[in-house]
């Protein structure tokens, strides 16, 4: 699943962030 929009960024190593 994707991270919320607030979980994006360093440290998210989901493919749609």
């Amino acid at each position: 699943g994707c991270c919320p929009p607030q979980w994006c960024g360093p440290g998210c190593t989901s493919p749609c962030c």
